[in-house]
């Protein structure tokens, strides 16, 4: 969260409500990865919470660093696969499931090399501005492709899939994505999941829908 660790805390709290009333909603093994994503956010929202104390209070300090690399390892490593290998596996048309697989691979290769980036270089998190700023040295190199990699296998499947209403998640992701990068570029990595409470809702909307598809 972009403001304070009461506001991830409470974040956090929120979303974990929303994974509540997600998982409730399902109906088979494979929709549990779709619930699971409010749960996600809620686990980035209380790292950040951590980072947080950690900048304010000494005695936390020492969490710090642990709560910035578990929150960066959700953002760079678990979304580029996390949100396609949930929308591959709901998936029942041939070919719409065998371009979702070939995304599914891309988002393996990015989470690969960010997560090289991410353990092999220097991080650190930082207040700037009111956010938390992650200053990623690795970040060079890949300046200006980075973006583009991380976007496609994070946004594109939602709107590949056949499920009905997916298509709001795909919708959702990416105004978020784009706001975030045109108007908190230096931040884009904290601001995303401040957004994290509308995909989330939008996550449980699409369960209800398949939910009550399944009933009639």
């Amino acid at each position: 969260m972009c403001f304070s660790a009461e506001a991830s805390f409470g974040a956090s709290a929120a979303l974990c409500t929303i994974g509540v009333l997600a998982v409730r909603e399902t109906q088979t093994r494979e929709q549990t990865l779709l619930a699971g994503i409010p749960f996600l956010f809620s686990a980035q929202q209380f790292t950040e919470g951590i980072v947080w104390l950690g900048e304010r209070h000494t005695s936390f300090a020492s969490l710090q660093q642990p709560a910035t690399y578990l929150f960066l390892v959700i953002a760079l490593l678990v979304w580029p696969t996390w949100i396609v290998f949930s929308v591959f596996m709901l998936e029942k048309e041939v070919w719409r499931k065998r371009l979702l697989a070939a995304l599914l691979l891309l988002g393996v290769l990015v989470a690969s090399i960010l997560g090289y980036g991410l353990f092999s270089f220097p991080v650190k998190a930082e207040v700037l501005h009111q956010h938390i700023h992650y200053r990623l040295e690795f970040k060079q190199l890949l300046v200006g492709r980075s973006s583009i990699l991380y976007f496609i296998p994070t946004v594109v499947p939602p709107f590949v899939s056949s499920v009905r209403l997916m298509w709001l998640l795909g919708l959702a992701l990416l105004v978020v994505y784009v706001i975030a990068k045109v108007y908190y570029t230096a931040n884009i990595v904290s601001v995303w999941c401040f957004f994290a409470a509308i995909i989330s809702a939008v996550v449980l909307l699409v369960l209800r829908k398949q939910h009550a598809a399944d009933l009639r």
